[in-house]
């Protein structure tokens, strides 16, 4: 039994692994203390985290080289997803968060897109002000920026406009209020000075 741990172990397949350490845990604990296999059933367990860790190290550097390519500008290039923390004035997204968003995908903007980023600010120091005060102080912030980036009052406009903000969890690093042009759907260029 050992002996089969090890090699279940050594595969490159999750269920083998767990298998392998299943098989050398049990071989372990119903063997007396000098069975001669005990070396490869802890060899199976050890070989089989060894595995599981360069998985998960693995999987890691996938998603954290996801993103998209930026110019010297930082004008996005290519698309990739970001973290909702990394949205930057001028990206393109994919879809209009809604919601509690970590991860969006963004594209460059002259492919179709449903939002884009159009300004961030961070709002006022002190103490988390709670839900309401924040959700009035980004919906301020976006309102005021609109017509600077559209070239037209928000009322007048056709466009919409939505807003990632901060949480209460996230108030001590991160105050941060991101805009951003709504289409219900998909459009292709940027909406700045768009005047409608």
């Amino acid at each position: 039994m050992a002996t089969t741990a090890l090699v279940l172990s050594i595969l490159p397949l999750c269920v083998t692994w767990i298998a392998g350490v299943v098989m050398g845990i049990l071989y372990l604990t119903g063997s007396p203390k000098d069975a001669p296999r005990r070396g490869q059933a802890v060899a199976a367990i050890v070989v089989a985290a060894v595995w599981t860790v360069a998985c998960v190290v693995g999987a890691v550097l996938i998603i954290a080289t996801t993103g998209p390519d930026r110019d010297a500008d930082g004008t996005v290039t290519s698309e990739g997803t970001i973290s909702a923390f990394d949205l930057q004035e001028g990206d393109c997204t994919t879809d209009v968060p809604d919601g509690t968003v970590f991860r969006l995908e963004v594209v460059p903007c002259d492919e179709p897109h449903r939002g884009e980023a159009f300004y961030t600010a961070d709002l006022a120091t002190g103490d988390y002000p709670g839900d309401d005060a924040v959700l009035e102080q980004s919906e301020k912030r976006c309102l005021d920026a609109f017509e600077d980036f559209v070239g037209m009052t928000y009322d007048e406009s056709e466009l919409e406009f939505s807003y990632l903000y901060p949480l209460e969890e996230s108030w001590a690093t991160d105050r941060s209020v991101t805009c951003l042009i709504a289409s219900t759907d998909p459009t292709t260029g940027s909406a700045q000075n768009a005047a409608r």
